[in-house]
């Protein structure tokens, strides 16, 4: 299901996780209406679903990003170009 979860236009994200739910999904839509669309058609369409819980982001406070890559090796305790090492 996972798969054909992720193979849906309106999917951004998707990853399978522990828990209560199996998967878990960012789905980006132009409206609720086409969000309520896609939930009652092309979603409810897959045989596998037998629960699904939505929730709206309403505002986002941080958005991922990557870290530069001099902070990564800090962590893992390598050398970085500043370091001196």
């Amino acid at each position: 299901m996972g798969t054909a979860l992720a193979g849906h236009p309106q999917v951004a994200f998707a990853t399978a996780i522990s828990g209560t739910h199996n998967l878990h999904a960012s789905v980006a839509t132009p409206s609720v209406d086409a969000l309520y669309t896609y939930l009652t058609t092309l979603l409810a369409d897959l045989p596998e679903l037998r629960d699904l819980e939505t929730n709206l982001v309403l505002q986002t406070v941080k958005g991922a990003a990557a870290r530069p890559l001099a902070d990564r090796r800090a962590d893992r305790g390598r050398p970085t170009a500043d370091s001196g090492r």
